[in-house]
């Protein structure tokens, strides 16, 4: 991913994001898709 990033640089402004309270689920596990189903009907 590095080489990638250097090689955008060059030609692109590469900003990021402010990820503050968001919420992240893993939805590989059973539990976390209907964790999931439930924030976002």
């Amino acid at each position: 991913m590095v080489d990638v990033y250097l090689d955008l640089c060059s030609n692109h402004t590469i900003k990021g994001f402010d990820h503050t309270n968001d919420i992240l689920l893993d939805v590989g596990k059973p539990e976390s898709i209907q964790q999931a189903e439930a924030l976002f009907p």
